[in-house]
């Protein structure tokens, strides 16, 4: 079957149109998770090198997490 060649073309394809926000809603989440436990170290004078890397490492762990991939749908 050969494939549609019409003015459509594209405009059949699904795209998710929330992507961008909830890329934006995971760096935030992660953010807000870096920043507070960043803070309640330095707050507690127990925020050192190794423990503001393991801050930074769960941060990007948890935008990791949530990420959403990118995801269309449609022909070819």
């Amino acid at each position: 079957m050969a494939p549609r060649n019409d003015a459509r073309g594209p405009a059949d394809a699904a795209h998710d149109l929330l992507w961008a926000r909830d890329v934006r809603d995971s760096v935030r989440c992660a953010g807000v998770l870096l920043a507070l436990t960043l803070l309640l170290d330095w707050g507690t004078d127990r925020l050192s090198l190794g423990r503001g890397v393991l801050w930074v490492a769960s941060a990007l762990l948890l935008f990791v997490v949530l990420c959403p991939a990118r995801v269309r749908a449609g022909e070819d």
